[in-house]
């Protein structure tokens, strides 16, 4: 199969299967999907668990001017089978109770900004930002230039915002900050001990080399 970003990023939530989706859980007839519930706001039923304004978030005041990832992520208000959608809810996935909705899990721009990011360790900046910028032009952002971007550090971070704004909600953002270290200070957390949960004892005595995490 070959791949490709879909022209439209509202399309990748509404066409099953898509030439962008490269792995999907599949909808199930039988135990159905209730994915769509977690995003629905409670006045309408749903549980809201999955959204945009949760506490300390600021995820809103991430997207550049004239993102189209935006209102296509956070409802600007919207009508839905007839129910009203307020302003502020995530609707990547919305419909009350249960859905026929796929649940996209891997899909190719992630795949670009991953590559973008591996790019940038190796010093690689063309190759990166090539594939960042594949990225930004679909949302209808312009490019970004090697001359301004001052270094490395400065391209990850981009490459961080992106992947913050193009897998809103897809459960990405939370490994994003463990693997890259900011966990700490962009959530406000304390205690390094509550960042990983520990490795299961049978593990660590199978394999002594293996080191338990911190705090436990």
């Amino acid at each position: 199969k070959q791949f490709s970003l879909l022209p439209d990023y509202r399309a990748v939530f509404e066409t099953k299967n898509s030439a962008e989706s490269i792995f999907e859980v599949q909808f199930d007839a039988v135990n159905s999907n209730s994915l769509s519930f977690f995003f629905y706001p409670t006045n309408l039923g749903g549980r809201n668990e999955v959204g945009p304004r949760g506490i300390g978030s600021n995820l809103e005041a991430a997207y550049e001017a004239g993102d189209r990832r935006k209102n296509a992520s956070i409802s600007p208000r919207v009508v839905v089978d007839g129910r009203t959608i307020p302003e502020g809810i995530g609707i990547k996935y919305y419909r009350p109770g249960t859905g026929e909705d796929n649940v996209r899990v891997i899909r190719l721009a992630e795949m670009y900004l991953t590559g973008a990011e591996a790019l940038a360790q190796l010093d690689n900046i063309p190759g990166s930002l090539a594939l960042l910028n594949e990225v930004r032009q679909r949302a209808g952002l312009p490019a970004i230039l090697a001359a301004g971007v001052a270094d490395k550090s400065a391209l990850l971070d981009r490459i961080a915002n992106e992947r913050r704004v193009e897998l809103a909600m897809e459960g990405h953002r939370w490994f994003d900050l463990i693997r890259t270290g900011k966990a700490q200070s962009v959530l406000g957390i304390t205690d390094p001990n509550k960042l990983l949960f520990p490795i299961p004892q049978r593990e660590t005595i199978n394999n002594p080399v293996i080191g338990q995490n911190p705090g436990y």
